[in-house]
């Protein structure tokens, strides 16, 4: 059983980075002197609160996307939390290299409803700074790479429903106003290595290690054979 789930030991990340978050939200604070995160695009794309639904559903479907892997895939879910792990780590000591922030948020929303009021929540509950690159976006695209990878999620179907999840959830940053344009940009393109180390280098080592060790089972296998 142990062996079998021998991966469960990639979930200490979780506590980890989530204290190592908590330290910056402190010590990189918006009443602190922060590099600015801002585009022109910025100004011309509106306050909208019906993207805060794909901006909340992002954090239990990191979850629920882990736990599918967890049991139906342990390959995948490895390089799904190594993922995670490179995209999430090198983005915080990026925040305590350059710490950065957005001034985007309105001051007053434009309507009353219960959507405006979780968008409330969210700036009330999440600082405006450590946002360069949006780790909301890695994470969304993180997600995305897993339904590549994973054979049982590898169908058109669901890949597109994951594509379409993903540009959702990158284009909410930006109309609630928790990122800029730029954290987009930078989120995408630091998904590019992730990408390339864990869904290439990675599989393609994971892979030859199993063909080597299916190889040495038929060797002894064989061997067992002619002794008998």
């Amino acid at each position: 059983m142990l062996k079998k789930y021998d991966h469960i030991w990639l979930l200490l990340y979780i506590p980890i980075y989530v204290g190592f978050f908590n330290i910056l939200e402190v010590y990189i604070h918006p009443e602190f002197d922060y590099w600015v995160s801002y585009t022109p695009i910025d100004d011309m794309i509106p306050f909208n609160e019906l993207f805060v639904i794909p901006y909340v559903i992002w954090f239990p479907y990191i979850f629920l996307m882990g736990g599918y892997l967890f049991f139906m895939d342990k390959g995948a879910f490895i390089r799904y939390l190594w993922g995670f792990i490179i995209g999430f780590s090198t983005a915080l000591i990026f925040f305590v290299i350059l710490p950065n922030g957005q001034d985007l948020r309105p001051v007053s929303f434009p309507r009353d409803n219960f959507l405006t009021d979780m968008v409330a929540d969210l700036y009330a509950n999440d600082t405006n700074t450590n946002v360069l690159p949006s780790m909301h976006v890695i994470g969304a695209w993180v997600i995305f790479f897993a339904y590549i990878d994973c054979p049982r999620l590898r169908k058109w179907w669901h890949i597109s429903i994951a594509f379409v999840i993903a540009v959702l959830v990158s284009l909410s940053t930006v109309f609630i106003k928790q990122h800029s344009f730029l954290d987009v940009v930078w989120g995408i393109i630091w998904c590019v290595p992730i990408y390339l180390i864990t869904q290439v280098w990675m599989k393609r080592s994971m892979q030859r290690k199993e063909e080597r060790r299916a190889a040495m089972e038929a060797e002894k296998l064989e061997e067992e054979k002619l002794r008998a």
